[in-house]
C-alpha cells in the first residue's frame, strides 16, 4: 500500500509545484514566451467590459449571443430609438460552449423577451479553445469553470483555468486587462464599432462626420 501513498503524495507535490511555476513563468518571461495561457492571445472583443457592465443589468427586452458578427452587427443605439432594451453579449469566436455558459450565469438576471443567436458556420467547426481562455480570464471566477476547461481537453485553456484559480484564491478582486484595436470602440449595450470602418454620425456625435458606407447603417 505504501506504494499508492507515494504517487498520491507525489502527485499533489507535483500539481502545487507545476501551478507554482506556471504564475512564476507568467510574471517573470515576456509574452511572447507565454502562449501556453489562453488569454495572451489578446482577443480584442471587449468582453471584459461588456461582462462589467451586464452586471447591472435586468429585464431588457433582446438579448443578442453570438461570434464577432453578433458584437458588431446590432448597435443597441438604433434600437434605443424604438425603445427597445437590448444587451449584446457576443464575445470573439464565441461557440455554443461559451454560449452556454454565458446563459447560465445571465440569462435568468436579464430575463429577455427574445434572443437572438447569431449563427455562422464556424461556430460549430472552432474548437473555442481561445473563446473559452477568453471567457475564463474576463468573467468572475468560479469553480464551474473548471468543467469549461476539462470539456475543451487542451492546456491552453486549463492552464489559463489554474491561473485563475490562484488568483482568485489570493485576490477574488484580482482585475484583468484587454488589448484592443486603437480604431475600436466600445459602445454601451455590448457593440463593438470600428470607427475606422463605421464612420457614421450619430445622434451626439460620437464620430462627426459620416462616410461614403454610410448607407450600411440604413
Amino acid at each position: 500500500m505504501k506504494w499508492i501513498y507515494r504517487i498520491l503524495a507525489f502527485s499533489i507535490f507535483s500539481s502545487i509545484v507545476y501551478c507554482c511555476l506556471l504564475a512564476i513563468t507568467l510574471t517573470v518571461l515576456p509574452t511572447k514566451y507565454t502562449q501556453f495561457f489562453n488569454y495572451n492571445y489578446g482577443l480584442k472583443g471587449f468582453l471584459k467590459k461588456r461582462l462589467q457592465e451586464v452586471k447591472a443589468k435586468e429585464n431588457i427586452d433582446v438579448l443578442v449571443l453570438g461570434a464577432s458578427d453578433a458584437y458588431r452587427g446590432y448597435d443597441p443605439r438604433f434600437f434605443d430609438e424604438q425603445n427597445i432594451k437590448i444587451f449584446n453579449l457576443g464575445s470573439s469566436v464565441q461557440t455554443p460552449i461559451q454560449t452556454e455558459v454565458l446563459l447560465s450565469r445571465y440569462f435568468k438576471k436579464l430575463n429577455p423577451k427574445l434572443v437572438i443567436y447569431n449563427v455562422q458556420p464556424t461556430s460549430f467547426t472552432n474548437t473555442g479553445v481561445e473563446a473559452s481562455g477568453d471567457l475564463i480570464y474576463n468573467d468572475y471566477f468560479e469553480s464551474s469553470l473548471w468543467s469549461l476547461a476539462i470539456e475543451s481537453k487542451n492546456f491552453k485553456v486549463i492552464n489559463t483555468c489554474i491561473l485563475r484559480s490562484i488568483q482568485n484564491l489570493f485576490d477574488p478582486n484580482y482585475q484583468t486587462s484587454e488589448t484592443q484595436n486603437n480604431d475600436d470602440v466600445y459602445i454601451p449595450g455590448g457593440y463593438v464599432m470600428n470607427t475606422a470602418a463605421n464612420q457614421y454620425e450619430f445622434g451626439d456625435k460620437l464620430n462627426s462626420r459620416p462616410l461614403e458606407n454610410k448607407q450600411n447603417y440604413q
